[in-house]
This record gives C-alpha cells, sequence and structure tokens, in this order.
C-alpha cells in the first residue's frame, strides 16, 4: 500500500504498431467546412488514427473543436501546417 496519498495518472504514450502516440488538438480547429475539411483529408491521406472529435457547442457555426489522434512524431509539423491544429500531449491526472 502507498504511504502517500498523492496519485498521479499518465497517459500512455507508448507507441503503437505503427510508431504513433496519442496527440491532442485543443487550437487551432473550428466547425466550419473549411477546417474541418483540412482536418478530415490530412487525417485520412496520412494513415492518423482519429481517436475522437468533439465540438464545445455543435449548435453554433465556426464553434471550438477538440480532436484526439494517434499520429507518428515526424508527422507533426506537417499536421499543425496543413490544420492549423496545435498538438500536445494528453493532459495528466495529479490526484490529491
Amino acid at each position: 500500500m502507498p504511504t502517500s496519498l498523492n496519485t498521479i495518472i499518465k497517459p500512455d504514450m507508448t507507441p503503437d504498431v505503427y510508431g504513433r502516440i496519442p496527440m491532442v488538438c485543443e487550437s487551432g480547429l473550428a466547425m466550419t467546412k473549411a477546417s474541418m475539411t483540412r482536418f478530415i483529408m490530412h487525417v485520412l491521406k496520412h494513415n492518423i488514427e482519429l481517436l475522437s472529435l468533439h465540438p464545445f457547442n455543435a449548435n453554433y457555426h465556426g464553434c471550438h473543436v477538440s480532436a484526439a489522434v494517434r499520429i507518428k512524431p515526424d508527422q507533426i509539423a506537417a499536421f499543425e501546417a496543413e490544420t492549423g491544429g496545435k498538438l500536445q500531449e494528453p493532459a495528466t491526472l495529479n490526484l490529491n
């Protein structure tokens, strides 16, 4: 039994069999035809696994969209340049 009550839960960052790691995109994507088309076309053309896609409020055109993807580290710069989204590692949960 641990002596401390602090628990840190880190996401699994081990690459899958294709060398892809999980990343989240929480800025730069909007619910517009242009933004979503660029994003989906890039994901499909480059064998990027789409884990989740969530609009902030689907009732409003142009609302913020967050996405989780599984991507190769060498594809991150091209993804950010093409889609306008900024990728970052998934959040770490710290329970006190």
